[in-house]
């Protein structure tokens, strides 16, 4: 079946790229990149948001159409915008056009709709909730679309439309929290030391200097970069990228004796509260124990693939990692879960993380 927004354009196509995307998703950053785009081109929007609250009354713009509005609006109305209470004290629907609410009239003689949205080609807005929690309360995930001023309201055909796509973007939500909640529960400094030296492992501090390694580690670096244990610059400034921010993870692949090595960063956090940088260096096909790949019949090629869906990567993010395109990952993926008899790439991940 074919649906229709406004009475000629076909809405099919952009809204199945936003299914297919959230499927891939596997953070609500990624999530907010993945459907912002195909809900503006299926509805006509001018401005899109997709937020999240971290805890009550709080709201992290996780990604927008436009940035200068959105900015504008966060900096001198947010919190004075009528409609937020409205919006959260309404559990009729997880689909809310504005202009439905019992006391649109009132809210429509605000300055912010009645000066300020009109300047921006904002008239009409649709509040879409993604998640159990009402809008601002602690997990709440929501996505604002506005239309101009020359477009129709968001109607009938439009929330139809959107009820086809509810249930993905729901389970991407849930997806994407759980990913995030096994990561914040990852084990601390302390806990990685007391593993012991079986594993290839280093910590670094935020400046990029090692303050511990692994025997396995300091075998792997003398044999690539020297007696000294240092590490080339390069796998220094993704560390640091790591540190700062800029990026969740990291992966730097180089030659070390036996083969290609890589070396896979993530940040942990001490007791204290202190952060630090791991680094774990593994030859991608071997990261999986043995016993595990000639269990499920694994190519080593799978396998790497494997250590990706592991992580919590998606397709794109394994892809770079592994050199080579996205339809031969999503080839892998699919061989993998016919081997391991799983139906979900997030159920092979958690599997393959468990036996590592």
């Amino acid at each position: 079946m074919i649906l229709y927004v406004f009475g000629m354009l076909a809405v099919k196509g952009p809204l199945r790229d936003v299914v297919e995307a959230s499927r891939e998703a596997v953070t609500l950053s990624e999530l907010a990149q993945a459907s912002l785009g195909g809900l503006q081109a299926a509805f006509g929007c001018s401005l899109g948001s997709f937020t999240h609250s971290p805890k009550n009354g709080t709201i992290e713009l996780l990604g927008c159409t436009d940035a200068g509005a959105l900015g504008e609006y966060h900096r001198h109305w947010f919190l004075d915008d009528p409609i937020n209470e409205s919006v959260r004290g309404y559990d009729q629907s997880w689909l809310i056009p504005a202009t439905r609410l019992p006391n649109w009239k009132i809210i429509a003689r605000h300055p912010l709709y009645a000066e300020w949205a009109p300047s921006k080609d904002v008239r009409y807005l649709l509040h879409i909730r993604l998640s159990e929690a009402r809008y601002l309360q602690a997990g709440a995930v929501n996505i604002f679309l506005c239309r101009p001023k020359w477009e129709t309201d968001f109607g009938r055909r439009e929330l139809l439309a959107l009820s086809h796509v509810m249930p993905d973007l729901e389970t991407a939500v849930r997806r994407c929290n759980r990913i995030a909640a096994m990561s914040a529960h990852r084990v601390l400094l302390e806990s990685l030391l007391e593993d012991g030296d079986d594993r290839a492992r280093l910590a670094l501090n935020l400046d990029g200097r090692i303050i511990w390694a692994s025997s396995a580690a300091k075998r792997v670096l003398a044999a690539s970069f020297g007696r000294e244990c240092s590490l080339s610059e390069s796998l220094l400034e993704k560390a640091r990228d790591v540190a700062r921010g800029l990026v969740p993870s990291a992966e730097f692949r180089f030659a070390a004796a036996g083969g290609e090595t890589t070396a896979s960063l993530n940040t942990c956090r001490a007791v204290t509260g202190e952060r630090f940088v791991t680094v774990e260096l593994y030859s991608p096909e071997t990261r999986l124990p043995a016993e595990f790949r000639a269990r499920f019949r694994l190519t080593a090629a799978e396998a790497a693939v494997l250590a990706g869906l592991s992580d919590g990567l998606s397709n794109a993010q394994i892809a770079r990692r592994r050199d080579t395109s996205i339809t031969t990952v999503r080839t892998h993926v699919a061989h993998i879960l016919s081997k391991m008899g799983v139906r979900s790439r997030l159920h092979a991940g958690v599997l393959a993380r468990a036996a590592m």
